[in-house]
């Protein structure tokens, strides 16, 4: 608990869907899973995308995610030409905002296909 609320601050009731969809697929993992898992941006050679790919492609962070605080520098040298959008006074706003979440995703989408991006 005491991990729970140094990461998540007095927003641990957000995490509870992530931590119940982690405590659902634990039986499955296996080391190489695992070893996948925590590998992070610092840990990852990013592929070369064309410019028109990687307008194509979106990243959301919240401000107070360590993602956010460890990666978006590097993800944003990888990757110049993408799409950011950064929540502040957030850590994982999929999780703490997940239907404006879902929204925000399915704008993209449908923006998309009226442009006929894909």
């Amino acid at each position: 608990m005491k991990f729970l609320k140094q990461f998540a601050g007095n927003k641990i009731n957000s995490l509870k869907p992530m931590i119940e969809s982690l405590i659902t697929i634990a039986p499955y993992l296996t080391k190489n899973s695992l070893k996948n898992e925590v590998e992070c941006c610092y840990t990852f050679d990013f592929p070369a995308l064309d410019e028109a790919m990687q307008k194509r492609t979106y990243f959301f962070y919240g401000e107070d995610e360590k993602a956010y605080k460890t990666c978006y520098k590097l993800v944003k040298k990888a990757y110049p030409y993408a799409n950011y959008r950064i929540e502040k006074g957030h850590g994982h706003y999929s999780c703490e905002h997940t239907d404006e979440y879902v929204n925000w995703l399915q704008d993209i989408i449908e923006a998309s296909e009226i442009s006929g991006f894909w």
